[in-house]
């Protein structure tokens, strides 16, 4: 047992998919590789946190660290630690719909398994994010602890598993964030208390069959209809009522510095879009149009980056 811990993870994307996911359709997701989280870790005489986001102690009391808190006491009971203080640095936003509490999460076990000096494999690792996701979302598909952990394009289909894929895919993903929360649980719940209508189970069932579609997707055949099919995935989203003013003035904005598509992804009612361009410089544009109207931070990172 070491006294000290270092973990990291970095964050993601839902390309097509979120909350039909949650019903057993597929979704996918990949990386953002230069989007991530660091924790260290030190032995203390009682749990504590200092971030960006919060200071001070861990406790269930607090919604801001109820789910890390949960997680670290079953931690501790299987790995035998004692407090921490807890160090969290990086650069990915809270609530953009990126990933960031499972980030967190994940870092932070890696941490404590490095303290511990005991190896973690990919499935544990997974499990563990979970405990603090069904804290912070009720009841999260698990696709966002997969696609963290495995750092690869992830097929997922909830209670079945994942598949890593390539996204052989020439062009540029832009992701920005809107400056406003995201709100998961929110959305989860709004979509839960229609789903008995039919439009609802249709638009689930069409969110599934483009996700399908887009990992097929034969990178020779014509770009236009790859980025249409992010174009459909967010109407589709828009008439579930889960996207924003401001995700869906993003998208229609990307669209118009000539991205070939765009939409919210993740939780969405805030939080984050993405959108495909063909060229740098349409994707520096697109990227730049981001950032001058949410002024909020927005990447831009290769598509063949995920083959």
């Amino acid at each position: 047992m070491k006294t000290t811990g270092y973990g990291e993870a970095i964050g993601k994307v839902i390309l097509m998919g979120e909350h039909a996911v949650v019903y057993g359709e597929p979704a996918f997701a990949i990386p953002l590789p230069n989007v991530g989280v660091r924790i260290t870790i030190k032995s203390a005489t009682f749990d504590a946190i200092d971030s960006d986001v919060y200071r001070g102690n861990l406790v269930e009391s607090n919604p801001l660290t109820h789910p890390l808190k949960t997680m670290l006491d079953a931690l501790r009971n299987a790995l035998k630690i004692g407090p921490i203080q807890i160090t969290v640095e990086g650069n990915i936003p809270v609530n953009a719909g990126l990933g960031s509490s499972a980030a967190v999460a994940g870092a932070l076990v890696a941490a404590c398994y490095d303290m511990a000096e005991e190896n973690l494999d990919e499935d544990r690792h997974i499990e563990w994010i979970q405990v603090a996701e069904k804290v912070a979302h009720g009841n999260p598909s698990g696709i966002d602890a997969t696609a963290i952990v495995k750092k690869r394009p992830v097929l997922f289909v909830k209670d079945q598993g994942s598949m890593t894929m390539r996204l052989n895919l020439p062009g540029y993903f832009i992701v920005g964030h809107s400056g406003l929360p995201g709100r998961t649980k929110r959305a989860v719940e709004k979509i839960a208390a229609q789903y008995d209508s039919e439009s609802t189970q249709s638009h689930i069932r069409a969110l599934g069959q483009l996700t399908n579609m887009v990992v097929s997707f034969d990178h020779t055949s014509n770009l236009a209809q790859f980025g249409s099919l992010m174009n459909e995935a967010h109407k589709r989203l828009q008439a579930l009522g889960v996207t924003s003013k401001s995700l869906d003035n993003m998208v229609h904005g990307a669209i118009a510095k000539g991205a070939l598509g765009a939409k919210m992804t993740g939780g969405g009612l805030g939080g984050s879009v993405i959108a495909y361009a063909k060229t740098q410089a349409v994707a520096e544009d697109v990227r730049d149009f981001f950032v001058q109207s949410t002024e909020a931070p927005a990447w831009v990172m290769k598509a063949s980056v995920l083959s």
